[in-house]
């Protein structure tokens, strides 16, 4: 009763060359991001336009603050999205794209998503046994709801997207290395200092106090001026294996 008979006909005859090209589409246009600011508002853009979506938008997970916190949107913006959706410490089980119309499985930490009737279907974006992420279907253009086919294409959709994003979060990981190891040197240089200055200078700053003997205590005690010298090379042997 939603359908109009364009639209109709063109979902019968035609669904699968659409559907999956549209699929192929969105890969497309998103492979080669890396940045996942750019990537999440490309992921938007390339949901609006190529599977005719009147409104998409993303969440990424956050473990800090254990919520999905949006990261884009794009299309309509008549009324506002909720920014942030509290999952508790660990994000729930949604393993498969979820009808938010269909209220009795809506879990509980997405019922103001819901409530904001902009969002037809969330498709969850997982890698490594956790939720890394959330895209949202908006109303079709064409006013169709979302079948149980539409929903297989959703998780195709979602799965390209979870590799962009799991891809997009290990080059953010190598960007930062180049940093660390920058940090990790000067750390280690604060040591080496700091180790420094509390053995070798120390020692070599009350060395010349050890060897500072007159030509009198020579002349009166050469027996204990040989064994201060001797007790001086024996740490200054120490200290070079120190200083190795």
């Amino acid at each position: 009763t939603q359908a109009n008979w364009r639209g109709w006909f063109g979902r019968l005859l035609d669904w699968d060359t659409q559907s999956y090209a549209a699929t192929r589409e969105f890969g497309r246009r998103v492979a080669g991001t890396t940045s996942l600011d750019t990537l999440a508002q490309t992921m938007a853009l390339a949901l609006v336009d190529e599977l005719q979506l009147a409104r998409a938008a993303v969440w990424f997970w956050r473990s800090g603050t254990a919520t999905f916190e949006l990261a884009a949107e794009a299309g309509e913006t008549a009324g506002p999205l909720p920014t942030s959706l509290f999952s508790g410490p660990t994000p729930l089980p949604l393993s498969r794209p979820l009808r938010l119309d269909l209220s009795d499985e809506t879990p509980a930490w997405l019922e103001s998503l819901r409530a904001a009737q902009a969002i037809d279907v969330v498709v969850p974006l997982s890698g490594d046994d956790q939720l890394v992420g959330l895209l949202g279907f908006g109303h079709r253009w064409d006013e169709e709801v979302f079948d149980d086919r539409d929903l297989v294409i959703a998780e195709l959709v979602g799965q390209q997207a979870a590799l962009f994003v799991l891809a997009a979060m290990q080059v953010d990981e190598l960007r930062a290395v180049p940093q660390r190891v920058v940090m990790a040197q000067e750390n280690e240089r604060r040591r080496l200092a700091a180790e420094l200055h509390d053995t070798v200078q120390q020692f070599l700053g009350g060395l010349p106090f050890a060897l500072s003997f007159t030509p009198e205590q020579i002349r009166r005690d050469p027996e204990g001026v040989v064994d201060a010298l001797e007790t001086c090379l024996t740490d200054v042997e120490s200290m070079a294996d120190t200083v190795r």
